[in-house]
């Protein structure tokens, strides 16, 4: 538990000699309103989205003239934002309800017991009947022996 956690770290932590103080610390927690447990932080797993292909793309059409940024001095800051771009965490979405094209497969004899935490148990689709084809690919099985959730 969570709880138990902390006071064996701390016990380890003053055992080796790397604390110095302890007092009180005042904060205000977070609090459920009908429970009114602490509302803590809680670690899951995070999506991103590579971002390279798509800005080499949007460079290379500026580049080329192929697209035309008007007034034609933000060319240099379109530039400078797209080489160096950086890849997109789309986890916050999760919570805004927003969908994530990605399904998690059960693949019998392959992944019997799927892995929220293993990105490699995961498929993606624009929709479910393209994720089940990219999954049998993936693994070489029947699209039929695949379940998705």
């Amino acid at each position: 538990m969570r709880y138990d956690a902390r006071v064996a770290v701390f016990d380890k932590l003053k055992s080796m000699g790397m604390t110095f103080k302890q007092h009180d610390n005042p904060m205000r927690l977070g609090r459920c309103a009908k429970s009114k447990d602490i509302i803590e932080p809680l670690l899951l797993p995070q999506w991103y989205v590579n971002c390279k292909d798509m800005a080499k793309r949007s460079v290379d059409a500026v580049r080329n003239k192929e697209l035309t940024l008007l007034p034609a001095e933000y060319e240099s800051t379109w530039f400078m934002w797209l080489e160096n771009i950086q890849d997109w965490c789309i986890s916050r979405q999760l919570w805004w309800g927003h969908r994530i094209p990605v399904y998690l497969a059960t693949v019998p004899g392959i992944i019997d017991h799927p892995d929220n935490n293993n990105p490699d148990h995961f498929v993606v689709g624009r929709n479910e009947a393209e994720a089940r084809a990219n999954a049998a690919k993936k693994w070489g099985v029947d699209a039929e022996k695949i379940s998705l959730e």
